[in-house]
C-alpha cells in the first residue's frame, strides 16, 4: 500500500478495510509488513490520512443518514483525509497474508462523504480506484454533508485499491476533508 500523506504518533492506529466477513485481519496502512510507507510529507500533523479519525484527529463522523447533521452521528471505524491526499491498498498483500488465492475477488463496502466540522466551502470529490480505473465517484455541492454507500465488486484480477479525497471547483482545499466510514472487503466466489 501507499499512503498520500503521512500519520503520526499515537493517531496511528489499525484501520478496518479488511475486517470485513471475518475472513481477512485488520492491518494498518501506516506500518502493514513493518514498513512504513507513509513518508515524503512535511505537515504530517495537517495533512494526514488518519484510521478512525477525520485529518484534523476528531472522531469520523460522516452524516450516513443524510441530514445534513452530525449531531446524530457516532464515532464511525475507517479513515478520513484532507483533501487532495489518497491511500492505496496493495490487494495482492492483502490476498497473500490472508491465506488467499492470488485472484480472489471480494465485495468492498462502506461510505464515503464530507468530514470535519465544516461543510466543504467549495465542494468536494471523493473517489475509490481499482488500478487507476474509478469504481465510486461522490461528488459533493458546496455545503453539502452528502454520504453515499457503495457496494462494488473488485475483479480477482484488481491490485491496487485507491480512496481518494479531491478539493472542489474552488480550488481551496482548506476546509474540504473527506473520510470512507465502515469500508469492509469481503470475500466473493
Amino acid at each position: 500500500m501507499l499512503v498520500g500523506a503521512p500519520s503520526s504518533g499515537p493517531r496511528r492506529r489499525p484501520t478496518t478495510l479488511a475486517a470485513g466477513g471475518g475472513t481477512l485481519p485488520t492491518f494498518d496502512f501506516n506500518t502493514f509488513g513493518g514498513v512504513d510507507r507513509t513518508t515524503g510529507f512535511d505537515r504530517a500533523d495537517l495533512l494526514a490520512v488518519i484510521s478512525d479519525r477525520t485529518h484534523e484527529g476528531a472522531s469520523l463522523l460522516l452524516d450516513l443518514d443524510n441530514d445534513n447533521s452530525l449531531s446524530d452521528e457516532s464515532a464511525q471505524p475507517g479513515f478520513g483525509m484532507h483533501a487532495n491526499r489518497f491511500v492505496t491498498f496493495d490487494l495482492e498483500v492483502i490476498r497473500a497474508n490472508a491465506g488467499l488465492a492470488a485472484d480472489q475477488a471480494f465485495l468492498l463496502t462502506g461510505f464515503s462523504g464530507p468530514t470535519g466540522s465544516s461543510p466543504p466551502m467549495t465542494g468536494m470529490s471523493l473517489a475509490i480506484l481499482l488500478d487507476g480505473v474509478p469504481l465510486v465517484v461522490q461528488d459533493v455541492a458546496v455545503g453539502a454533508r452528502t454520504s453515499l454507500a457503495f457496494s462494488e465488486l473488485v475483479s480477482g484480477a484488481g491490485r491496487y485499491l485507491t480512496f481518494i479525497a479531491l478539493e472542489g471547483e474552488g480550488l481551496e482545499p482548506q476546509w474540504d476533508h473527506g473520510g470512507f466510514a465502515q469500508v469492509g472487503l469481503v470475500t466473493t466466489p
